[in-house]
């Protein structure tokens, strides 16, 4: 007999009252119960039957017996046969799910998830996409371990009473990165851009609509091994540099850079800016790796716009040699991962950027002094060279000739004439080609100055000497009635550090 689906308003439009009832129940009809009553004898079970009439079980049983019929008397009655469980497997072997099998043989959803146990048959995970779940569970491309990195610094792993979440969030125009690592990780999701209102802060921009892409996971699997790797719950002041294959930590911070990591275009030429922020843990080693790759020494500090106790650092360098030596680190050569295209973009323009002076570093102190001569003051052979005066000043240095090199001819008769000749000794220092630092410097050794500079022409041994009597740089820089980072760098400048 032919059944038809009917709806519960059709059902219980023509449903009489019976005895010990009230008037409206969810009753049927004898011509009804007569119907369910000829399904159920067809095989049909009784979980089924309930579903299409959208009532209780307990109501079908009473209208099969109102309308004649006899239940069985246990699900045996009715045993699967083997046919029936043959299809049954082949069916979800072949890509069908356990609800449309059920509608397909009449069994219901129970009964063929029990076949496939019986049967020894693993069921399929309940997912609407497809995921490589397990593409971080081992480390071992440069393309795992730069997204490890960029979601370390961008993404998080969130924990629900039912699964763990990855979720990433970036700006709308950056949709195609996360479009990229969809590929990477086999994931067929969807990537919506929602625009919201600017969530940083109270300031003049806080209505202004901000557009975001946001990618979604939910994997218990993926979000373990990620947690393996360090990318834990609420990571933003407990995140700690990851520790996996040397070789592979290029990657990770080329990964972790284009998530936290800056690069400012200059506003005037060959004065680029790189800097990156995280925790304090991360910026250390992050100063170690970029020591250990240029030789040049940075060192964190705290970001100001972010309170104390959420451990956020920032690590900022600017000029062109040492930031065309990170982005040749990060952006040069991919090995095969996909780096941020508009951090890419930058990086190219940073890295066809030439300096007006192809290796100053090796320009004698003659060469210098003749500069001098002919541009007038050290900030203008600085500028013609396309770097910082202090680099030139370090330069001679390393030569062993100090713009403050102590010159024996000028007494202090001698230095007194000057000023009353050039009426200043900023003018005096320009007269006899010397900084007027080095100026200073020779009227402190010859008792022309005291007070509270005379601490920057310190000697390494007068401070160590202080440093023993005292116990602590803290309490030599009270003593100087000098700042703590004033006393760091003449301490390195010095060769103390």
């Amino acid at each position: 007999m032919a059944t038809q689906q009917v709806t519960q308003r059709e059902l219980f439009g023509q449903a009489k009252p019976r005895r010990g009832h009230p008037v409206g129940g969810p009753l049927f009809t004898d011509e009804q119960c007569r119907q369910i009553a000829a399904e159920y004898a067809t095989g049909i079970g009784v979980t089924i039957l309930a579903r299409r009439y959208r009532v209780a079980e307990l109501t079908v049983g009473r209208a099969v017996r109102r309308g004649g019929g006899t239940m069985r008397p246990n699900r045996n009655a009715n045993p699967v046969s083997d046919d029936e469980r043959a299809a049954i497997i082949v069916a979800y072997q072949g890509g069908k799910s356990t609800h449309s099998i059920e509608a397909q043989t009449g069994r219901s959803n129970e009964t063929c998830r029990r076949m496939l146990v019986e049967a020894g048959i693993a069921r399929r995970p309940r997912r609407k996409h497809a995921l490589d779940q397990h593409y971080f569970d081992r480390i071992d491309t440069p393309a795992k371990a730069r997204w490890l990195g960029f979601i370390a610094a961008d993404g998080c792993v969130t924990v629900s009473t039912t699964c763990l979440c990855l979720k990433i969030g970036l700006e709308a125009a950056d949709r195609e990165h996360l479009l990229c690592l969809e590929a990477d990780l086999s994931y067929e999701g969807p990537i919506p851009i929602y625009d919201r209102a600017n969530p940083f802060g109270e300031g003049p921009n806080h209505k202004q609509r901000c557009p975001r892409a946001y990618l979604s996971i939910q994997s218990n699997t993926l979000c373990e091994a990620l947690m393996r790797h360090g990318v834990g719950h609420r990571k933003s002041a407990t995140l700690l540099p990851w520790t996996g294959d040397p070789e592979l930590m290029r990657w990770w911070w080329a990964g972790y850079f284009d998530g936290d990591g800056g690069i400012a275009i200059p506003s005037r030429r060959s004065e680029w800016a790189f800097s990156l922020i995280g925790t304090k843990e991360c910026m250390d080693a992050y100063a170690d790796y970029i020591t250990a790759l240029t030789g040049s020494i940075v060192r964190p500090f705290a970001a100001k716009e972010s309170p104390p106790e959420a451990n956020s650092w920032r690590i900022q360098h600017s000029g062109l040699r040492l930031p065309q030596k990170i982005a040749q680190r990060f952006y040069s050569d991919q090995g095969g991962s996909t780096p941020l295209r508009r951090k890419q973009e930058l990086a190219d323009r940073l890295l066809a950027e030439e300096p007006r002076q192809a290796d100053w570093s090796g320009m004698s102190i003659e060469d210098l002094l003749e500069l001098h001569r002919q541009h007038g003051t050290w900030e203008a052979v600085a500028s013609h060279l396309g770097t910082a005066k202090y680099n030139i000043q370090s330069l001679a240095e390393r030569r062993e000739v100090h713009f403050w090199h102590k010159r024996p001819e000028l007494t202090a008769q001698k230095l007194l004439d000057l000023l009353a000749e050039h009426g200043s000794w900023n003018a005096a220092a320009d007269a006899i080609g010397m900084t007027r630092k080095g100026l200073c410097a020779i009227r402190h050794d010859r008792g022309l100055i005291s007070g509270r500079r005379a601490w920057r022409h310190l000697t390494a041994d007068k401070l160590r000497e202080m440093h023993a009597e005292l116990q602590n740089w803290k309490a030599v820089a009270t003593a100087l009635r000098i700042r703590a980072p004033h006393l760091w760098r003449l301490r390195r400048r010095l060769g103390m550090l």
